[in-house]
């Protein structure tokens, strides 16, 4: 997203769901807790799991991507209503994304980026 600043000053200003869209998931260096900042948790929740699993959906043909959606704000508000201390929305992110890097490039790869 490109926006100006008077007549002769331009900056550009990264849109933050762009950085959703096109995060590495297999990095063990994406910052989930910095993503979630700059977005809201409940959307870096719900989009980073979507696209866990819409990268494998030639192996989850049966997944109803608008159902999943709602399924994962209802998860998402459930950690948030029961305020729950370390076990949180953040954590399961982490966990999710440490099990699909694993599952997508394997534990070498893993050793290789540590």
């Amino acid at each position: 997203m490109l926006s100006t600043k008077g007549s002769k000053r331009r900056s550009i200003v990264v849109d933050s769901a762009y950085e959703i869209e096109t995060a590495d998931l297999t990095s063990i260096d994406l910052d989930i807790f910095a993503l979630s900042k700059k977005n809201n948790r409940k959307r870096t929740y719900v989009r980073l799991i979507q696209r866990m699993v819409a990268d494998n959906m030639v192996d989850l043909p049966e997944v109803n991507m608008a159902t999943f959606q709602v399924t994962l704000e209802t998860l998402w508000q459930s950690f948030n209503d029961y305020n729950v201390g370390y076990h949180n929305d953040m954590h399961c992110l982490d966990v999710a994304q440490m099990n699909y890097i694993l599952l997508k490039t394997g534990p070498d790869c893993l050793a290789i980026q540590l």
